[in-house]
């Protein structure tokens, strides 16, 4: 009989001290702040232990309990009811939730980016050597609307990600070659949770492109390809649906049957002559920004070596790439080739001849184009 009591004393004891151990959870503790701390103390301490044990910028093992614990305390002292009840009971809520269990308080990534990943950039900063660091608000507020017209090219990475080192090298040395064609880039943190869910992305390294307000993702539908320089080429041009806004001709007949629609289009048109299987990007880009005034077309320039050419085809080179910007007239009123054929010149072609000579008034904005067109 004796032996049972130990053992039931045993028992109680261990209760007892299993229950302290769950019961030790001090929110004012957790934040280092008295009791008296006000709103404001309590935001600057979490902002300064969130930024300090947030899991990507801190690789201690203990890292993600500690954050998860300051994001607790956070949720606790920052709403006044919940305060009120710990501060009275040792409970935050009328569960009587005593002690720190994950599942009586909200995902700790969601406080923290619901609290600072609009107001404060203190943990998204850019990492060396970034030319542009995206958040959530410039990817929803200016590179998704305007991906019509500018594409992006986006790279994700996380501080502590080994496997990102060389896909990121690659990015960064292609970074140039895409911002010369008018296509933007920019990087961002992969940790970035309503980012990432925006692009639909769930690992790092991640690359993407916005083209047309759809995402292309590099590696898509578990198929994994090797990051080199020409495979991310490839997947950017083919990220954009060049031949649902370029023209394919067949013939050179076919130049000279579309340019003869101007009356019926009420557009000019720009024509890429190329040995090339896709057109140039400095060609693509300025016709994805010009798509409603100006009809871009390609012909390859294999087609003219056993075809019978139309007078304006003649002096052209077979060997590099042409551009033909046509008006009313069968022949061009301005051709670009060789090392003038650059992205800034095909831009300044196309923003400075948008309309016909004699354009048919369709709508305001041809209007206000005829009117700017007649003040310069």
């Amino acid at each position: 009989m004796h032996f049972v009591q130990l053992i039931f004393v045993y028992i109680v004891l261990c209760l007892s001290d299993l229950s302290a151990k769950t019961n030790d959870f001090n929110p004012y503790e957790v934040l280092g702040l008295s009791r008296t701390a006000s709103d404001k103390d309590i935001r600057q301490a979490y902002k300064k232990l969130a930024k300090h044990w947030h899991p990507d910028k801190n690789s201690e093992p203990n890292a993600h309990e500690q954050f998860t614990k300051i994001n607790a305390a956070y949720e606790i002292l920052s709403d006044s009811t919940k305060r009120q009840n710990y501060d009275e009971y040792g409970t935050t809520s009328q569960d009587n939730h005593r002690g720190f269990n994950t599942n009586h308080f909200r995902d700790p990534y969601d406080i923290f980016r619901a609290h600072f990943s609009g107001d404060f950039n203190f943990f998204h900063e850019s990492p060396t050597g970034a030319k542009k660091f995206i958040h959530t608000r410039e990817f929803l507020s200016n590179i998704l609307p305007n991906s019509d017209k500018k594409p992006y090219v986006l790279f994700g990475s996380t501080n502590f990600c080994s496997t990102c080192r060389q896909p990121l090298g690659i990015f960064r040395a292609l970074e140039k070659q895409f911002n010369d064609v008018g296509i933007g880039t920019a990087e961002f943190n992969a940790h970035d949770q309503r980012l990432s869910n925006e692009l639909g992305i769930s690992s790092a390294p991640s690359l993407c492109v916005i083209s047309q307000r759809r995402v292309y993702h590099f590696n898509d539908h578990g198929k994994i390809t090797e990051y080199t320089e020409s495979n991310v080429k490839e997947f950017v041009r083919k990220s954009i649906p060049i031949k649902r806004f370029i023209k394919i001709l067949q013939t050179p007949d076919d130049i000279l049957s579309l340019i003869s629609s101007y009356n019926k289009t009420n557009r000019v048109y720009a024509i890429l002559i190329t040995k090339q299987k896709a057109p140039t990007l400095k060609f693509v880009i300025p016709c994805l920004q010009q798509l409603t005034r100006i009809q871009c077309a390609l012909l390859n320039s294999s087609v003219m070596m056993t075809s019978q050419l139309p007078s304006f085809l003649k002096p052209i080179s077979t060997l590099s790439d042409t551009v033909l910007f046509f008006k009313e007239d069968k022949n061009p009123i301005a051709v670009i080739r060789d090392n003038d054929l650059t992205f800034e010149n095909v831009q300044k072609l196309f923003e400075s001849n948008q309309l016909l000579h004699l354009p048919t008034i369709t709508s305001s904005n041809v209007f206000n184009l005829v009117c700017q067109t007649n003040s310069a």
